[in-house]
This record gives structure tokens, C-alpha cells and sequence, in this order.
């Protein structure tokens, strides 16, 4: 998997095992399946409660 940030900045993972959790901080970007294989994700977004 390759993800890309409007910055131009850039990360390329070789292998994500199933079941990995990870936490990013948000940000606007963008994520490309590179391997020729399935994939599957869940993304989870935390929001604040209305004022």
C-alpha cells in the first residue's frame, strides 16, 4: 500500500498484516493498493460533540 499527502510526501508498506491497528493523527491523503492483491480496510473517524 502507498500513501500520499497533498505535501508530497509518500509511504510504501510491502506487507500489512490482517488485523493491524494503527492511529494516525487526520490529514488529508490519499492510499493506493500497489500489490495486485485484495484489500480490505475499516477506517474509524473520532469526532467531537457539538457544542
Amino acid at each position: 500500500m502507498r500513501i500520499r499527502t497533498p505535501d508530497g510526501k509518500s509511504v510504501t508498506t510491502d506487507e500489512t498484516p490482517p488485523g493491524l491497528v494503527f492511529w494516525s493523527d487526520a490529514e488529508t491523503h490519499e492510499v493506493e493498493n500497489v500489490s495486485g492483491r485484495d484489500m480490505r480496510s475499516l477506517i474509524v473517524e473520532l469526532k467531537s460533540l457539538p457544542a
